[in-house]
């Protein structure tokens, strides 16, 4: 093999080997300047864009373990590829393919495992990685909060009752202690 494509391959298997996701696109029919506002997309949300021959990246894939079927290398394909946020790759792609039509997914590999151009289009329907993380906090917060709530609730009622309680007794303890104190003035008048 020649050297310009063993470094070909070792290039794309150091991307493909560190990548969380890695999909498989016709690219056909995209004028270069589209091409270059999707590449820019792509590297937006931390991915990058390749087109190099199928033999070659067939080649690098199957050498880092991230097997793909054949059927995703029919024609010539572009591949896209990120080890970042896999939710901002899908979006990239699904934004550029509502655009232009030319561009269309036929599936990808998510760590380990082949999934579907419709798995990837569902991908590109959740909210962003922060925006999970965001929900999640949200959600193991609520509880905590509530429980705050419930425990500052039964903290003031029990504050009520015993300024109740105090005032009660300070009434019914006022009434007592009259009588008894006028008591020995008036055995002291005799």
């Amino acid at each position: 093999m020649r050297a310009e494509k063993t470094f070909i391959i070792d290039e794309l298997k150091q991307r493909y080997a560190g990548s969380s996701l890695v999909v498989f696109t016709t690219y056909q029919g995209i004028k270069a300047n589209d091409m270059n506002t999707l590449r820019r997309s792509i590297a937006q949300a931390s991915g990058t864009m390749d087109v190099v021959k199928n033999s070659l990246a067939l080649r690098a894939l199957a050498d880092v373990k991230r097997g793909a079927d054949d059927s995703m290398f029919a024609g010539p394909t572009a591949i896209a590829s990120t080890s970042g946020d896999i939710v901002q790759l899908a979006k990239a792609l699904a934004a550029f393919a509502k655009t232009n039509d030319k561009l269309q997914v036929r599936g990808g590999v998510l760590d380990d495992k082949q999934i579907s151009a419709e798995e990837i289009k569902a991908l590109s329907t959740l909210p962003s990685r922060d925006v999970l993380i965001a929900m999640l906090i949200g959600t193991l917060q609520a509880p905590m909060a509530g429980l705050v709530r419930v425990f500052s609730g039964l903290m003031g009622n029990m504050a009520r009752v015993v300024g109740e309680v105090a005032r009660v007794k300070g009434e019914a303890g006022g009434a007592d202690a009259a009588p008894a104190a006028e008591a020995p003035a008036a055995s002291q008048a005799q």
